[in-house]
């Protein structure tokens, strides 16, 4: 049942399911940057998948926190997260809708076709179809060559027109596993709701291996002093509303070069 009122929200924290989290530091990082935990290792969840062509992501997905199933009109909520971060840093967590991996850092001119699309997880009712409450990114998987290059991102907009967003520098230096780039709109008051192609400037001169991510974002928080555990209630997380299909994914803005050692507790309240 959904939570409409004092005592359904009481209920509701009373009949919660606790998900612990590990994950151990990802070098090579950008202080300030964007870093998926994604394919955090040395603990649990286990290291995530790394997609080829466009995929749903749910709560199967290799990597995913593991959520209770839910039946008829029940429906889950993220109460609460406490964490501990070896290093000072901020967080997000988010439904990863849709990823796709395989696209390399030495195929130009050529665009490479990347089609990730929200129609699935719209059809959930995990996103808004329009794209609205949804955060696109590159995201690196093995590293991609140090030699300059641009990256032209062609979109579908919620009107449905299409247009290339803005040149993204992948080059200059090597872009490590776990980094991303997020993806902005170029037309303001317009949102994305399809990524169709990428295509590089030049060859980074390494292959690697990034793709295209569309993830919702739940809620954010920062964990502000290194090793002292920070705790979220339902009050700081928002109460959002997810889906026993969502796809759970922590990404960071680290204050140094590497991610730091995550681990906490995230708690599912039941509906």
């Amino acid at each position: 049942m959904a939570v409409t009122n004092l005592d359904t929200l009481l209920y509701s924290l009373s009949n919660s399911t606790n998900i612990p989290f590990f994950k151990s530091s990802i070098a090579t990082q950008l202080s300030a940057g964007w870093t998926s935990l994604w394919r955090g290792t040395g603990g649990y969840p286990i290291q995530g998948a790394i997609p080829t062509t466009s995929a749903i992501c749910t709560s199967a997905t290799v990597g995913a926190f593991p959520l209770p199933v839910t039946s008829g009109s029940n429906v889950l909520y993220v109460a609460n997260i406490s964490q501990n971060s070896s290093i000072v840093s901020s967080f997000l967590l988010y439904d990863r809708l849709n990823s796709m991996g395989g696209l390399s850092g030495t195929v130009t001119p050529a665009a490479q076709a990347s089609l990730v699309t929200l129609t699935a997880p719209a059809a959930e009712g995990r996103c808004l179809a329009s794209g609205a409450d949804v955060d696109w990114f590159l995201e690196w998987y093995s590293a991609t060559g140090s030699t300059a290059s641009n990256a032209t991102v062609a979109v579908t907009y919620d009107d449905d027109s299409t247009g290339n967003l803005a040149a993204i520098a992948v080059g200059g230096t090597a872009v490590a596993a776990s980094q991303m780039r997020q993806l902005i709109p170029a037309v303001n008051g317009r949102t994305i709701k399809a990524v169709n192609s990428v295509t590089l400037s030049a060859s980074t001169l390494t292959a690697g291996n990034f793709g295209v991510t569309a993830g919702k974002r739940l809620f954010g928080y920062t964990c502000p002093i290194a090793s002292l555990s920070i705790n979220s209630d339902f009050g700081a997380t928002g109460f959002p509303i997810i889906k026993s299909t969502s796809c759970l994914w922590m990404v960071s803005m680290p204050g140094t070069t590497s991610s730091g050692i995550q681990f906490g507790n995230l708690v599912i309240a039941h509906g």
